[in-house]
């Protein structure tokens, strides 16, 4: 009786030598694999330059003072949503989708220059164009201090509920 009661407890503890083992085998390869932290001395990093660059004709495309719609982002999008006027050819045809539009800042915050960047549909592109030239007047883009001309994108969705 006292043979069973030992096979099993020889057992216990063989299986239990073999994991601590296992452990420790396992530690010491694990630390060998780690990689060593090296202190250097420190160095200063280069300082990133954005060159702004400007046309022949005085436009940049990136400034350092975005121009703004007065009122910001959102102000600009309530402004869209409250005037453009879905063309109902376009609401029959269940046409929907994005016209980008590209225009100019001017140094006064004058929208100039409105172009289709991407149509979409005639009718949309036309509404597009037409409510953009609506804009007024925003804040312009500055340049070192200087108010300058600044290109801007703006996609307008068009999107039927």
């Amino acid at each position: 009786m006292e043979e069973e009661k030992k096979a099993p407890t020889k057992t216990i503890i063989a299986v239990l030598v073999i994991l601590i083992a296992a452990f420790f085998i396992y530690k010491v390869t694990r630390q060998k694999e780690e990689p060593k932290i090296v202190l250097k001395a420190k160095t200063e990093q280069p300082k990133t330059t954005i060159t702004h660059s400007a046309s022949t004709n005085g436009i940049y495309d990136v400034v350092e003072k975005m121009p703004e719609y007065p009122g910001g982002d959102q102000a600009l999008m309530e402004f869209l949503s409250k005037h453009i006027k879905y063309p109902t050819v376009a609401q029959e045809s269940r046409i929907q989708g994005k016209v980008i539009l590209g225009f100019v800042v001017s140094k006064s915050g004058k929208v100039e220059d409105v172009q289709i960047l991407r149509s979409l549909d005639p009718n949309l592109d036309k509404e597009a164009l037409r409510v953009v030239k609506l804009l007024g007047y925003w804040k312009p883009g500055e340049q070192g201090g200087k108010k300058v001309s600044v290109r801007y994108t703006l996609p307008v969705v068009f999107r039927l509920q």
